[in-house]
């Protein structure tokens, strides 16, 4: 693909979408980091686009089977503990290139990693709907894959917002979940992000009957529950 190149949206699902279309690259196939977050700005002034670096990546892409894509929502199992200090340096590393003032404390469970973060830009990360939070949460579990390889997921929280909107996601799929078990029609959950994708197959998982696989293209995809 050549030397690296860099890419604008509106939104990080923006540039994504944009280097996808100009790479002919899927979405979740992209190897980049985020070079500006982007912001709103006031009456459209001083407003930035969200802008990342796309690495070049070796050979040309190949089609994905469908279920391996379906595999890659899923967290990759690793040998190995994960390293919290690595990762809390890199986190504030990248909040301070933000222009975000706030405290790290990374805790480890398992090949799990939590940070909560807190200071006085906190309520940031939290205004609409938690985008910012949703975005860096993505971008980290997307870095994890080659940064920190004994990580199977992170989760970033602020005031409690992560744990409540997993919450209500987890909810939401079991309700489905139990409904396909006991019906046995196959039922198409709303487009979910990466992230959301992973929750929802881990919670289908508690149903040994089911089975779920992901459909679509881009940044969000749909999840099917159906009866093995």
């Amino acid at each position: 693909m050549g030397a690296a190149r860099e890419f604008e949206g509106e939104s990080l699902e923006a540039a994504l979408e944009a280097a996808s279309a100009a790479l002919g690259i899927a979405v979740d196939d992209l190897q980049y980091e985020m070079v500006e977050q982007g912001r709103k700005g006031v009456f459209g002034l001083g407003a930035r686009q969200v802008r990342i670096k796309v690495s070049p990546v070796d050979g040309p892409p190949s089609a994905p089977d469908p279920q391996e894509a379906d595999e890659t929502d899923e967290p990759a199992e690793s040998s190995g503990s994960p390293d919290p200090r690595a990762f809390q340096e890199s986190l504030e590393r990248m909040l301070h290139l933000m222009g975000l003032e706030l405290r790290v404390k990374v805790s480890a469970s398992g090949q799990s990693l939590r940070a909560a973060l807190s200071g006085r830009d906190r309520r940031m990360l939290v205004e609409k709907d938690g985008q910012l939070l949703e975005s860096l949460n993505f971008v980290l579990n997307r870095m994890a894959r080659r940064k920190w390889p004994g990580v199977s997921r992170i989760q970033v929280q602020c005031d409690g917002q992560r744990d409540r909107r997993d919450d209500e996601l987890i909810e939401r799929v079991r309700e489905v979940a139990a409904r396909v078990a006991r019906t046995g029609k196959p039922t198409e959950l709303e487009p979910l992000n990466p992230y959301e994708r992973r929750l929802a197959h881990i919670t289908v998982r508690e149903f040994p009957e089911l089975d779920s696989h992901s459909e679509g293209d881009g940044f969000e995809k749909k999840i099917t529950i159906t009866k093995k």
